[in-house]
């Protein structure tokens, strides 16, 4: 018996082939437009400018190839045919890159131009080329890029490569792999999607909405570009036939009823090729892929899990707005809504009682871009000691840390910035961040913000949260690290009551909700405060009734398990954290 070959793309048949209706097509036109409202398509010209920009990148990939095979003493002839290339990845590999967007760039180079040469070189070529003022943008053109590296293990670099051949992976390092692999991820993703354009059009929609919700961030336990790009694709792969606004609405009903930890797949996973030692994801080998919450795997070799991150907590926060997002679709999918609601804001610094607030600070902007990016890097560990901490029941951060300059005249002006007391600095951005470099008597600092859920068991004596060990615990992390210079980088914790958040939040996030928000705070009862670390007038029925309605919070979005562990020994608290 022949076996036929499936015609549909994807590990299962679709859910419907249906093509658009009329009024698919007028909710699909009103889409866009909102799209464009939002800034998340860019001009022609924009278009062309980047172009231009990826030319000029790989002129100087060559030249920056040439300089070192020179300095390295390799023949004329060699030097001719070392080559060096650029490909792209991300959202501009993708097609859905907004107005603002960088590029994402691997130079592909040959083998004898180490890491090290690729970093030093590109640093004297970028630093010495026109219009180009930091080693990370392209700031006259308004055209910032990001720049990784692969090496390959051959002397020279085919103008022509093929990212995605077999051959081409034996060539490579684990290390340059993974440099790679974002660009034949998003090769992968394009031929596997029935229609292209209907995918960019729901991704850009997607994206917009996930960043105004604040569940845009891999690095922080939510999902990156990536995997709402690969939830689009599949959902594009159940309704091959239907327009963007459909998309849209059946992502958000089929991905908020997903069955996790089914992962999510555009094709089968690979095998292991025989020449890496890299590792396909399969939870059935390693316990590390088992523990994965909600798995959403990438379609190139090796396979991985770009969800990898997630945390109880944030899972519970996608699943919450994702619940959310669906409602407010199905209005808009009969006429009773807009698409502009389904964008509104995420109302963050409004919405929890208690934030643990993180200062990390440095005296000098270098050290600050090393120091900030690793607390920002490490900030989950500290979310994942907070979920197994007794007493709190969702611990939600920030997706963006706020970069400050500080003038401090004296020791004790130094002391409240290191310490988060003070917090009215120069906020610093890519447009003035040149101004502050070599500026003397400045102290540099990145604040991030925890939103805490606190739920007390009403047996327990005490009416106490500790969360000292989990504080101490990613400090512990932090300072080991060889990074850290104690001498000239700080890391400081503050518990904060709402009231107590710089003013700058207090205005910008009103304490009025929207009825129609469905965020956690809105589905508390009101009035019912949250006692964390110690407060000594927590009233006993209070407490009860707080603990109920978190419950049913944490259940409505999707947690199926918030009991709370027994409490410690000890549940005093030192709020004084150093």
């Amino acid at each position: 018996m022949s076996s036929v070959k499936p015609t549909y793309l994807g590990v299962s048949e679709p859910i419907s082939i249906a093509p658009p209706s009329a009024n698919d097509e007028k909710l699909n036109e009103k889409l866009e437009a909102t799209l464009k409202d939002h800034n998340m398509y860019e001009t022609k010209e924009k278009t062309c400018l980047r172009k231009k920009v990826l030319e000029i990148l790989e002129a100087l990939t060559k030249r920056m190839v040439e300089n070192v095979y020179r300095k390295k003493g390799r023949s004329e002839s060699e030097i001719m045919i070392a080559g060096g290339t650029i490909r792209t990845f991300g959202s501009y590999k993708l097609g859905v890159h907004a107005a603002d967007a960088d590029i994402d760039t691997v130079c592909i180079i040959p083998c004898y131009v180490t890491t090290t040469d690729f970093f030093d070189e590109w640093c004297s070529i970028l630093q010495a080329q026109a219009g180009v003022k930091d080693v990370s943008a392209v700031k006259d053109s308004y055209v910032p890029v990001d720049l990784v590296c692969a090496r390959i293990s051959d002397p020279f670099v085919p103008v022509d490569i093929d990212v995605n051949s077999t051959d081409l992976l034996k060539k490579l390092s684990e290390k340059s792999l993974r440099s790679i692999n974002g660009t034949r991820v998003a090769d992968e993703i394009l031929a596997l999607v029935p229609d292209v354009t209907a995918f960019r059009t729901a991704l850009r929609c997607i994206k917009l909405w996930a960043t105004r919700r604040a569940i845009y961030s891999n690095s922080l336990g939510f999902f990156g570009g990536v995997a709402w790009a690969l939830l689009v694709a599949r959902i594009c792969q159940l309704y091959p036939n239907a327009c963007a606004s459909t998309i849209v609405s059946k992502f958000f009903m089929v991905v908020a009823q997903w069955a996790w930890p089914s992962p999510v797949v555009l094709k089968a996973i690979q095998g292991g090729h025989g020449f890496s030692t890299l590792k396909p994801w399969n939870p059935k080998l390693s316990h590390h892929d088992r523990s994965h919450l909600m798995p959403i795997i990438t379609p190139a070799y090796p396979n991985m899990c770009a969800t990898h991150n997630v945390s109880q907590s944030t899972k519970t926060i996608i699943l919450g707005e994702l619940k959310r997002a669906a409602t407010i679709v199905d209005r808009i999918m009969i006429g009773s809504s807009s698409w502009n609601v389904l964008f509104t804001e995420h109302n963050f610094f409004g919405t929890y009682d208690h934030y643990i607030q993180v200062v990390a600070s440095s005296d000098t902007y270098e050290c600050q871009l090393k120091w900030g990016g690793l607390v920002e890097a490490r900030l989950r560990h500290l979310l994942l000691n907070l979920d197994s901490t007794d007493g709190v029941a969702l611990a939600h951060p920030y997706v963006h840390g706020f970069d400050k300059a500080h003038l401090c005249q004296s020791t004790e002006e130094l002391s409240a910035v290191i310490n988060g007391i003070d917090t009215n600095g120069y906020p610093i951005t890519s447009e003035n961040s040149d101004d502050w470099k070599n500026k003397t008597g400045v102290y540099f600092t990145r604040t991030f913000y925890v939103g805490l859920y606190i739920k007390l068991n009403p047996a327990w004596t005490s009416k106490k949260v500790d969360i000292t060990h989990a504080i101490e615990d990613f400090k512990a992390k932090l300072t080991e690290s060889n990074s850290y210079e104690p001498a000239r980088m700080s890391i400081s914790f503050q518990q904060l009551k709402r009231s107590m958040l710089p003013r700058e939040f207090i205005k910008k996030d009103s304490t009025k909700r929207s009825p129609q928000s469905n965020d956690l705070a809105t589905q508390a009862t009101p009035g019912k405060k949250m006692k964390i670390f110690g407060d000594s007038t927590t009233d006993q029925s209070e407490e009860n009734n707080t603990s109920n309605d978190l419950s049913n919070t944490c259940h409505s979005l999707g947690a199926t398990d918030y009991s709370p562990s027994p409490p410690s020994v000890s549940t005093t608290m030192d709020t004084n954290f150093i």
